[in-house]
């Protein structure tokens, strides 16, 4: 978070993805399914969806971002939720993604 605050030239209060939740289901078909339950049941906040599944980073990250206002009960603010399959996440997490994050960070 502080990285990213200082990258952004932000404040803490300023970040909408303080909360960030991580689903993940066995087929691209379900990840395309989970976004609509959650689009359909809390409302998304505008210019907040990004499909890396239909178009991967060029270092094969793949996954759904998409962010919802305040869900009533666990977060006072919005709320991240990235979908992505089990194969993404291990991607995502120890692959040439990973990789490319974390030299990114340094």
């Amino acid at each position: 978070m502080y990285r990213k605050m200082r990258r952004l030239d932000t404040s803490l209060d300023d970040l909408m993805d303080r909360i960030g939740l991580r689903i993940i289901v066995p087929s691209v078909e379900e990840c395309y399914a989970v976004l609509g339950l959650l689009h359909t049941r809390v409302r998304p906040v505008p210019d907040t969806f990004d499909d890396y599944i239909g178009f991967p980073k060029e270092h094969r990250y793949q996954s759904l971002h998409t962010c919802v206002y305040p869900v009533p009960d666990i977060s006072a603010k919005p709320v991240e939720f990235h979908v992505r399959t089990e194969a993404m996440h291990r991607e995502a997490e120890y692959g040439v993604a990973a990789h490319c994050w974390y030299k990114n960070q340094a």
